[in-house]
Parts: structure tokens; sequence; C-alpha cells
């Protein structure tokens, strides 16, 4: 067996996760979208909860989650997004608000709890840092990995701040002296923004404001992270200016599942041109459910790739071990693998991923793996 690389920068790891996905005891999930109706949000929101809490009733789920779950709608169901909750008898064990809506509610109780959107909401929270400049200082917001946001304010000299026009020999001397303290205070800024960016391991520097101050700014910053900046020309407080941060943030994010798909193909034999073929030396990637079920119960995957469609309701089987995951009870009976227990197919595969330390890339149906499924493998394998 030959160790292999991927592009493990680009696969998300969630060990908070993972001990949701232990399966101690059956959980619900809900997915709610809030926040819709404006005023009225709880009027609206309401029955769409009304109608999802008497389903999970229905299928078993006690009244110890739905309660705390009812707690949380209360809470949250003014604020634009969605609501995501896993609760079990015990109580709610993990819940967040994200600010994209989910694609539709969802409510579920299974063996196992469905984190996928979880996941794919990770992917699109790329490290970053924005900048807002004027020629005095700036205030900078940093968002790290799993990190709350960074704040920092930053105020340079205001005296000269404005080129003056007295008029005769003075006049240069003016005009200069405003320059150079335009200069100092982006120098100041340009040091805070670069240890920022830093610190939370930005991707991408944002920045907005006075073109004038925009330009020392990239003069000064660091070379190493100039190739980060991106100059926003929309103005500060527009819904313009979040539409653009959000539009980057997620390209970058398209392009971090490109470049997993490619080195996943490739492991395959299958390169963007040219012909089939396993890789000299083995292959590095499977697809399709069977074979990453395999390459699961072997404790093999570095990267598991997922299509998570909400609709999907394949079942797969699991047992107490990472490793016990088989489309059918007959293969982890053969193993002696006991105390065996049903859930969605995809949530299985989840369990099996984060459990054994793998990373995981939710991608979408086209251009994916066969049947949503797919790995990057820790070892190649003939």
């Amino acid at each position: 067996m030959e160790p292999t690389t991927t592009p493990s920068d680009h696969a998300i790891h969630a060990p908070d996760l993972a001990g949701l996905m232990a399966g101690e005891r059956p959980a619900a999930t809900i997915y709610l979208a809030t926040g819709t109706g404006g005023e009225e949000a709880l009027a609206e929101v309401e029955p769409r909860w009304r109608e999802l809490r008497a389903s999970l009733a229905k299928d078993g789920c006690p009244a110890t989650a739905l309660t705390g779950i009812d707690r949380l709608v209360r809470r949250y169901h003014s604020e634009e997004g969605c609501l995501a909750v896993v609760a079990d008898e015990t109580g709610v064990r993990f819940t967040t608000h994200e600010p994209e809506a989910p694609r539709r509610d969802l409510a579920r109780w299974d063996s196992l709890p469905s984190v996928g959107p979880l996941l794919e909401w990770r992917q699109l929270a790329i490290p970053h840092v924005v900048v807002v400049a004027d020629r005095v200082g700036a205030d900078l917001v940093g968002v790290g990995p799993g990190q709350a946001e960074v704040h920092e304010e930053i105020e340079g000299a205001t005296e000269p701040l404005t080129k003056s026009k007295p008029g005769g020999w003075s006049q240069r001397r003016h005009q200069q002296r405003a320059e150079n303290t335009w200069d100092r205070n982006a120098k100041a800024v340009a040091h805070e923004v670069a240890a920022l960016a830093a610190e939370v391991r930005a991707r991408l520097i944002l920045a907005t404001g006075d073109v004038r101050a925009l330009a020392l700014l990239e003069e000064h910053l660091p070379e190493g992270a100039r190739p980060d900046l991106r100059i926003l020309s929309h103005g500060v407080g527009s819904d313009a200016l979040a539409d653009e941060v959000v539009r980057l943030l997620c390209d970058v994010s398209a392009r971090d599942t490109v470049s997993v798909l490619r080195a996943w193909r490739a492991g395959l034999g299958k390169p963007v041109q040219g012909a089939e073929g396993t890789p000299a030396g083995g292959r590095r990637a499977v697809e399709g459910a069977e074979d990453t079920m395999a390459a699961l119960r072997a404790a093999q995957v570095a990267t598991l790739l997922v299509h998570d469609d909400p609709d999907d309701e394949r079942r797969a089987w699991w047992g107490p071990d990472p490793v016990h995951v088989a489309l059918g009870r007959g293969e982890l009976e053969d193993l002696g693998a006991a105390s065996l227990q049903p859930a969605r197919l995809v949530d299985v595969a989840l369990r099996a991923a984060l459990l054994t330390g793998a990373g995981v890339r939710v991608v979408p149906q086209a251009g994916g793996p066969r049947d949503g499924l797919g790995a990057l493998l820790r070892w190649t394998s003939a």
C-alpha cells in the first residue's frame, strides 16, 4: 500500500459533529427557515413548525426533544436565515442559526442525525477580513474557521488630514503634510490588516471605503497578502456590498470544490481529458455507494465526497464501531457486528467519515460521484 496525499485543506473536519453521530440514541434533526415574514414572522414560521412537529411526534420523537425545539423556534423566529437543531430524549444536543435559508424545511427522526447541511455551510465559511478604510484609519472584521468575528478599529493621525489651499509659498507644504498623514495612517492600517489576516488565516481581504485610502492600503500591504486583496466598488452599508462579499466567498468555496473533484477524478484514473484507467501504483479514489462504503469499513477514506439531497431516503446499516457500515445488514453480521441499525445512506457514510477522522466535501450532483458518494483514499488500492 502506498500512502497518498489529498487536498485536505478543502475538506471539512468537524470533531464537534462527530459526537452527535455516535448514535447513542435516536435523534430529531430540523432545518427551519426563519425571519421570512417580517413583523409577522412568528405567525408565518409557527404553522410550518407545527406541521414538522406533528410529523416528528408521529415518527416517535419524544416530548423532551420537541419542547426544546419549541423554545428555539420562539427565540429565532424573527431572525432571517435557518434554524438547525439536533435533539433527542435528553433534550437539545446541538443548535445553530445560519444566515442562509435551507433548500426546504426538513424534519427527520432517525437513528442518526442529518448533518450534511451543517457541513455544507462550513464550506462556505471562508476565512476572510473585511476592511472599511478612510484616510484616518479603518474598521476591520476578521472571520476565521470556527471562530467568533474579530472586530478592530484603527485610528490614525487626524491633523493635518485634508489638503488646504492657503495660497502662496505654504500651499505645497500643507498639501505634502496631508499626504504624509494619509500615508502614515495607511501604513498602520496595512500592518493591522496583515496581522489580522494571519490570525484568522484569511484567504480573502475585502476592502472598501475612500479611494485614496484604498490605494495606499494596497501599496503598503505586505507582498504576501496582496494577492488576497479585493477592492470592492460598492458603498459601505449597501446591500450590494454585502451581496458582493457573499459572491466572492462563494466563488472561493466553489473553486475549492472543483479542486477536490479534480483530485478525485485523477485518483480514479479519469482525468478531465484523456483515456480512463487505473493510475500507476493503484487507485487513489473510489466512487459509488458500494465501493465507498467498503473504503469506509477499512478506515481508508481521507476525504469523503457526498451529495446530500434532502429528498434522498436510501437506507444503509451501521453498528457500534465507526467502521461498521454497509449497504446490507448481512455484510455487517458476517463481520460479527451486533446492535445494528438502519439510517439514511448519506448519514451512515458521514458518521463513518467523521468518527474515523476523515474530511468531508459536499459536492453537487452534476460532475460528482456516482450514487452521490465517492472518496479520496488514505492509501492506494489495486
